[in-house]
C-alpha cells in the first residue's frame, strides 16, 4: 500500500487494495465469480443461470415483467456484460446484476421459510473446510 506524503497515514492507490465488506460483494469482487450461462424454462417465469463455480442459480422472473411477457427468442437474445456479473436485454432495454439476482433469491428463501406452513424454521449450511463435511444446523 502507497504512503501518504502526511506522517502515519496509508492511502490506496489501487482498487486491489480495496476489500469487499458485504459477502455477495466478496463472492463477486473477490472471488470472481461470474455469470457463464443462462437458459429460460419454456413458459418465461424462470431463468437459469450458471456459475463460474458450477452452481446453477433459479431466478424467477415475477420482478421483471419485461422478461415474462417476452418471447423466447427475445429472452434469448442477451448479452453478459461487465466481465459476466451482468445481463442486458437490449431489444428489451432490461439490464439486471449477478448480485441482484442472487439478493433476490436469499430474500425470497429467507421470506419462503418464515411464511411457509409447517416450516420449522431456516436452515444454516456451514462452508467446508479443507477436507470436512458440511453440516446443517438448525
Amino acid at each position: 500500500m502507497k504512503r501518504s506524503s502526511k506522517p502515519g497515514k496509508i492511502t490506496s492507490a489501487h482498487a486491489d487494495d480495496i476489500r469487499a465488506k458485504d459477502p455477495l460483494d466478496q463472492l463477486i469482487i473477490e472471488e470472481g465469480l461470474r455469470i457463464v450461462d443462462i437458459s429460460s424454462v419454456a413458459d418465461g417465469s424462470t431463468l437459469i443461470l450458471t456459475l463460474t463455480n458450477g452452481t446453477t442459480v433459479v431466478a424467477p422472473l415475477d420482478d421483471v415483467p419485461q422478461l415474462a411477457t417476452a418471447k423466447p427468442a427475445q429472452r434469448k437474445n442477451y448479452e453478459l456484460v461487465a466481465n459476466g456479473t451482468a445481463i442486458g436485454w437490449e431489444d428489451l432495454d432490461v439490464h439486471l446484476s449477478l448480485k441482484g439476482f442472487l439478493t433476490s433469491i436469499v430474500r425470497s428463501e429467507v421470506i419462503r421459510r418464515l411464511t411457509g406452513p409447517g416450516e420449522r424454521g431456516p436452515v444454516m449450511i456451514q462452508r467446508r473446510r479443507s477436507g470436512a463435511k458440511a453440516k446443517a444446523v438448525k
